[in-house]
C-alpha cells in the first residue's frame, strides 16, 4: 500500500516535468492531476486501514 502511494507521487512529478518540457501533445497535466487525486484517495484508505486516522 505504501508503495502504491509512492508510485502515484512519482508519476505525478513525472507528469508535471513532462508537461513543462515535452513537445508532444499529450495530456500530461491531466495525467498528473489524476495521479495526485489517486494519491489522496489511496492515502485516505491506507490511513483508515492501518488505524492512523
Amino acid at each position: 500500500d505504501y508503495f502504491a502511494l509512492a508510485s502515484h507521487l512519482l508519476w505525478w512529478v513525472w507528469g508535471i516535468l513532462k508537461a513543462r518540457t515535452s513537445r508532444l501533445r499529450y495530456g500530461y497535466w491531466e495525467n498528473a492531476r489524476d495521479r495526485l487525486q489517486a494519491y489522496h484517495k489511496h492515502k485516505e484508505q491506507v490511513l483508515r486501514d492501518y488505524g492512523l486516522q
